[in-house]
């Protein structure tokens, strides 16, 4: 009777411990520097100091720098696709989504990525929305870049696209590859002269 007794009690607890290791926030001290802690609702303590306060302080460490915050996906020239810590400039701010937010008026990570987003237990979103893009998911990255960005200022241009309507040679286009425009009645290939590699130049 004893036994049973003590069976019983042991099943009853069983669960609540499960549960609350299952809930557990992870300490930042335990958790592997490989470890996906996006939309898994568990590593708070990997960038919060203690329990933000809903519309309050965030207790962000490093003083909320998110060089720091974000330094698993590495920090140096040329890793970031956008700078951070930019003014934009007074065209550029009009045209900014009013969901897209500056920090001190300046660009930040959180301008473009829904940062809490991802702090939540969504598996759903962490397929479609990866990097917790604003206003994500999108057909494509560049979607997102003109939300912001005059889509026909980055036009790429066609540099075979050479004759004006009337026939006449656009001698601009022919400079993105020749040092000079060859003259396109009597000179031969070993008379062109390019501004580097064929190869290179075909494939850019």
């Amino acid at each position: 009777m004893k036994k049973l007794a003590i069976l019983i009690i042991f099943l009853l607890i069983l669960p609540s411990v499960l549960f609350s290791a299952k809930g557990k926030v992870k300490n930042s001290a335990t958790v592997p520097e490989n470890t996906d802690i996006h939309y898994t609702g568990k590593y708070c303590s990997v960038c919060h100091e203690k329990t933000p306060v809903k519309g309050g302080n965030k207790f962000l460490k490093f003083g909320g720098d998110f060089t720091q915050l974000c330094k698993c996906h590495g920090y140096r020239p040329g890793a970031y696709i956008h700078p951070a810590g930019v003014v934009p400039s007074e065209e550029k701010r009009k045209k900014i989504p009013m969901d897209f937010p500056l920090k001190d008026g300046r660009i930040s990570c959180s301008t473009c990525h829904d940062i809490y987003l991802q702090c939540r237990k969504n598996p759903r979103y962490k397929i479609i929305n990866r990097r917790f893009l604003r206003g994500a998911p999108y057909v494509s990255r560049t979607t997102l870049c003109f939300r912001c960005h005059d889509k026909k200022k980055y036009r790429k241009l066609d540099p075979h696209n050479q004759l004006t309507e009337k026939g006449a040679i656009i001698v601009d286009k022919c400079l993105y590859c020749h040092v000079e425009k060859p003259d396109e009645k009597t000179a031969t290939f070993k008379e062109v002269k390019l501004i580097g590699n064929l190869e290179a130049l075909c494939f850019r």
